[in-house]
Formats: C-alpha cells, sequence, structure tokens
C-alpha cells in the first residue's frame, strides 16, 4: 500500500507512536487543515486531536455492529469538532443516541477488462471469501450445503479463502469437522487479489453470510465482475441491492434460509447471468472509484474549514 500511494505522489510517514497520544504527533498535526482517522481502534488519536483548534477531524468508521459499544465509551467526544463517516447505512444505525455521520459507500476500481472472463464450469461454482472466524460465518455456509439435497451438492463446488488467526483456530476446527461429509467443500488457503478475482470471474455466485458486515468489498467486486451475491440483510451492501433483481437475500445467521438461496442458484444458473448483469450496473452506479472520489471530497469540504485536501 505505501508503494503504490508513493507512486501516486503521496507522502507516506509511519509513526509507531500515532497512537500514544506522543506530543510530537500533535505538533506535526497542527501542520494540517483536515485529519481523517481510520476506525474505532484510533479513537486515542482522536481525543488528542480533537484538542486541536481550526483542526478538521473526520473519523471514519469501518465497523459495523461493534460502533455502538464503542462509541457509548466515548460520549465526551466533542460532536461539535469531530465529523463521523460511515460506510453503509447498516453501520449507521448501531451509532448510540446523540451521535451522527454521513454515509459514504467505498468504491473500487474497475478491473473487469483486466481479470479474463471464463465460461461456467460445468459444476455450479460459490465462492466466499473472507477471515476465517465466527462473523464472517463459515459455519453457517457449510450448514447450509449440509442441507441441500446430495445430488445437488455433488454437482457443485463450494470454494472457501481467506487468512486464519490464532484466536479463530478452535472455530475453524469445528467447520472442518463439519466440512468432511462434503468433499465439495473445499477450503482454497488464502489468495492473492488477482487469484481471487479469476476465482469469483469463473464461479455461478458470490456468498457473504456474515453475521455482521459493515460494508463487503468482496460483494462489490463480485458486483464489479457481473455476478450476483447472496447475502443476507446483515451486510452493509444489501440495502442498494435487490433480492432477486440484483442479488439473492437470505434470512440473516439462518442456514435453512441459506440454503434455499443456494438451491435457486444451482436450478436458474441462466438467470443468475441476468441477476449479475443487474448487480454490474449497482456497480456502475454507486460503487466507481469516481463516484467514491466525487463523494469524499465533497464530505471533506461540507463544513467549509478544509483550505485544501
Amino acid at each position: 500500500m505505501r508503494k503504490e500511494l508513493e507512486q501516486a505522489g503521496v507522502v507516506v510517514i509511519v509513526d509507531q507512536s500515532l497512537a500514544e497520544r506522543h506530543p510530537l504527533f500533535e505538533r506535526f498535526a497542527r501542520n494540517f487543515d483536515v485529519v481523517v482517522v481510520n476506525t474505532t481502534a484510533l479513537r486515542n488519536v482522536v481525543r488528542q486531536l480533537e484538542l486541536i483548534e481550526d483542526l478538521d477531524v473526520v473519523w471514519w468508521l469501518h465497523e459495523g455492529r461493534t460502533l455502538e459499544a464503542t462509541l457509548e465509551a466515548e460520549t465526551g467526544i466533542d460532536r461539535t469538532r469531530v465529523r463521523l463517516l460511515c460506510v453503509s447505512e447498516y453501520a449507521r444505525s448501531y451509532l448510540p443516541p446523540g451521535f451522527r455521520a454521513d454515509v459514504l459507500y467505498n468504491g473500487i476500481p474497475d478491473r473487469s477488462g483486466d481479470i479474463q472472463q471464463k465460461p461456467l464450469a460445468d459444476r455450479c461454482t460459490f465462492v466466499l471469501a473472507g477471515t476465517l472466524e465466527k462473523r464472517k460465518g463459515q459455519d453457517l455456509f457449510v450448514d447450509a450445503i449440509l442441507r441441500l439435497p446430495e445430488d445437488v451438492r455433488v454437482s457443485c463446488r463450494f470454494l472457501m479463502t481467506g487468512t486464519l488467526g490464532e484466536p479463530n483456530l478452535q472455530f475453524w476446527s469445528s467447520v472442518c469437522e463439519r466440512m468432511e461429509a462434503a468433499p465439495e467443500i473445499e477450503y482454497l488457503g488464502l489468495l492473492d487479489h488477482r487469484e481471487l478475482l479469476e476465482l469469483v470471474a469463473g464461479a455461478d455466485a458470490v456468498v457473504c453470510c456474515s453475521r455482521d458486515e459493515a460494508f463487503s468489498l468482496m460483494v462489490v467486486e463480485g458486483a464489479m465482475l457481473a455476478k450476483p451475491s447472496i447475502i443476507n440483510p446483515n451486510v452493509g451492501v444489501a440495502e442498494v441491492l435487490a433480492h432477486d433483481k440484483s442479488c439473492l437475500l437470505f434470512e440473516a445467521a439462518d442456514a435453512a434460509s441459506l440454503a434455499e438461496q443456494l438451491l435457486a442458484v444451482f436450478q436458474d444458473r441462466a438467470r443468475m447471468r441476468d441477476i449479475g448483469l443487474q448487480a454490474r450496473k449497482v456497480y456502475e452506479e454507486k460503487f466507481t472509484v469516481d463516484r467514491f472520489s466525487e463523494e469524499f471530497l465533497r464530505l471533506m469540504r461540507q463544513e467549509g474549514r478544509a483550505k485544501h485536501v
């Protein structure tokens, strides 16, 4: 990321004392008009910066359900000095009373021209990508697959990819035990970004069964590649996709409901192509980098305090 920023002409400074309220960081921050602080993990930075006169502090929150508890513990923040951004209406719904935020949907570059579009495989293929943890719902995915008729399962491939951290070893171990009953489920390890996009390009559908997902870049990348997604209302992008038009929606944390939508994809693969094309239209309208850039700059300037960004 640093290399890409520097190639774009952006000066990058890494300060390991950033979150420790070091006085040198405060003096450094006084040189700027606007500071954008990412995620609730840097709330100490927000506390330090809000005391600087005439500094426009924007707190860009990328979390979902955890915002409620985190911000309730930060009631002393001067809400007239700190502006909040959330990545979806879903995420914003978890702000405690008294907090307000604008919504800024993420944007991603259009890489559809760089990824070779492949004909669909003989076997109906589903892809779930994300950190291996309970919040991401790999257990729900496996439970839903096991609810499918055996003749459907053997005609499909269910592919998972993502990184496994030590705190989630026990969770993943239990998921692997369940997977043994269905050899059609494969864990591919951690893929690089291009490998993942190529995998999605050859799939019938992207699955996101997270119990709590503030946005979901994976679903948007699927839409960018004209792939339908299977999602639930606890995934932020669900608010701009329409069931049976640009996505398939299942009930949150409900393996039986997820199984119904997996079966729907299998039974009508041709219609899924039409849903994927509608998802692509939503991407072009809501999630391009140009749209994101325009909206980001508008939000940065809306207070009228920034001299330049």
